[in-house]
């Protein structure tokens, strides 16, 4: 900072807190008024061979229901899910398409980390099998509460 040698860029620092717990990452698809929420994922790749080490944060995924329990899931719907899309929709935005939520479960309770508007490419194959089945009672069964 003090030789400038990046510029505009290195006039600001931002600290950003350590966050200790298991990643869970929400990703769900939305037509700017209703919500499907896909199964949960979480990042599966460890620093060493043989499944040793802290988990990386990439190069795998798995997914399952028991991931995350029920009352969390709906804690997360009304906390982050549906102040996001009415505070889209309030903005004047009808977002239309898939929302990626980072989440770190802490012993402190989950922290939103992350909001992603768009497709978190490495899970996509996860969800994919299966999709036609789904696909259809998923909006006949999920719908915002007004």
């Amino acid at each position: 900072m003090e030789k400038n040698e990046l510029g505009d860029g290195g006039k600001r620092v931002m600290l950003e807190e350590a966050l200790e717990g298991e990643e869970l990452s929400f990703i769900l698809l939305t037509d700017g008024e209703r919500y499907a929420p896909l199964v949960p994922t979480r990042d599966h790749k460890r620093a060493f061979d043989n499944n040793q080490g802290p988990n990386t944060g990439g190069m795998g995924a798995y997914s399952s229901d028991e991931l995350l329990p029920a009352e969390l899931r709906r804690t997360i719907e009304k906390t982050i899910v549906e102040p996001t899309i009415k505070g889209l929709a309030a903005d004047g935005i009808r977002y239309q398409g898939f929302l990626y939520i980072g989440l770190m479960l802490t012993k402190s309770g989950r922290r939103c980390w992350s909001l992603i508007a768009g497709w978190a490419i490495r899970k996509r194959r996860r969800f994919w099998r299966g999709w036609n089945l789904i696909w259809p009672r998923c909006w006949r069964t999920r719908r915002l509460e007004t």
